[in-house]
């Protein structure tokens, strides 16, 4: 089981990082602000953490 457990972390490890390209992408395009971006970006560092 701790290999499934390592596994799914990898997974949500590699789609925030994903998350991250995305948002960065949206602030670029001014679809976003740098305060949204740094908002989101702060909220995967949380995730991860838990």
């Amino acid at each position: 089981m701790n290999k499934e457990v390592d596994s799914v972390k990898l997974e949500l490890e590699c789609l925030c990082e994903k998350f991250i390209n995305i948002l960065m992408k949206l602030k670029e395009k001014n679809i976003i602000s740098e305060e949204e971006y740094k908002e989101y970006s702060s909220k995967k560092i949380e995730f991860l953490q838990n």
